[in-house]
């Protein structure tokens, strides 16, 4: 059976056990007798009774849980105690109601998480286009992903064997500080000047890079659209981390982030969808009609139906339809 861990400060010396136990009976009783009179003397265990300075009294006890007393049953057994006069104070350990909650909101803040790294990921690569390794070197406003007893020179190695990159190590804040600053990095840049022979190739290939494209726009408008739902995020990854209960209006406001972040997840996933393979154009749905004759006289007599891209002959599906 599962267990619940407590501590009472009391302000006076008084049977300990017995008023701990009687309160337990009282919250049955009151509720279609939960536990039986029998069962109490095993389900509470002292654990130690510290005497302070102050004349008072730290308890800790132990409270094995059965099956038929529910979490707010529970709760209820705290506020019981609370109101015990003596009772300056309770603390709630190791809970498994509060474990059953943290490890639903962990799962779901995983899967935001890790979305959100592939979309930072892709963003970033596509940007800059080099390697996966050092992307916030160049971040206006410093950003230090957390990495513990790596040496600077051995981190690209560190990531590749972990199969990660630098946005593993960053917390929720420090996605919200991410830019895309306009840097062309200098081995892109030398590799550029090794490829292209003349001064005109050489603008072309850099009117290429990511780093200046439009599509930078777009990448920087979603990084600020997310940013201001990350921080409620945050407060309740930090209650999962740390193993403490978040409050009503930090779970509202979650809630209403998490909504909010899934749906710009969701609609940045399908957008990829929509640039072409070949030229990183975008995959349009056109069509148009064919006309017999020419002028006035021509007659429609066709419906074409394309899926491709806007800008090369890439196609992914066309039709013809007669009129």
């Amino acid at each position: 059976m599962d267990s619940v861990h407590f501590q009472i400060l009391f302000s006076e010396k008084i049977d300990f056990e017995k008023i701990i136990k009687q309160t337990l009976l009282k919250l049955s009783e009151e509720n279609n007798n939960l536990v039986s009179k029998d069962s109490v003397e095993f389900l509470i265990e002292i654990k130690y009774i510290k005497l302070l300075s102050n004349d008072r009294y730290l308890v800790g006890f132990k409270l094995t849980l059965e099956d038929s007393v529910s979490e707010e049953e529970l709760e209820a057994y705290c506020d019981y105690l609370d109101n015990i006069d003596e009772c300056e104070f309770l603390i709630k350990f190791r809970d498994k109601y509060l474990f059953d909650s943290l490890k639903k909101y962990y799962e779901e803040i995983f899967d935001i998480e890790m979305q959100l790294r592939e979309i930072l990921s892709f963003i970033f690569i596509a940007t800059y286009e080099n390697d996966c390794y050092s992307f916030l070197e160049f971040q206006k406003q410093k950003v230090n992903p957390l990495y513990k007893g790596v040496k600077e020179e051995d981190i690209p190695d560190f990531l590749k064997n972990k199969y990660q990159n630098e946005f593993f190590y960053l917390t929720f804040n420090q996605y919200r500080q991410l830019k895309l600053p306009d840097i062309i990095k200098s081995e892109t840049l030398i590799n550029l000047m090794a490829d292209n022979k003349s001064f005109d190739e050489l603008k072309k290939g850099i009117k290429k890079l990511g780093a200046i494209r439009p599509e930078k726009n777009e990448y920087l408008e979603f990084l600020n659209r997310i940013s201001e739902n990350l921080e409620s995020i945050e407060v309740v990854r930090n209650c999962v981390a740390h193993n403490r209960k978040p409050s009503d209006e930090e779970l509202d406001n979650y809630n209403v982030a998490k909504e909010k972040l899934q749906k710009e997840i969701s609609e940045f996933f399908s957008n990829l969808n929509n640039i072409c393979p070949n030229c990183g154009g975008k995959i349009e749905d056109t069509q148009r009609t064919l006309y017999h004759g020419h002028g006035e006289d021509a007659e429609p007599r066709a419906i074409y139906h394309r899926v491709g891209c806007s800008e090369c002959d890439y196609i992914i599906h066309e039709d013809t339809y007669d009129i």
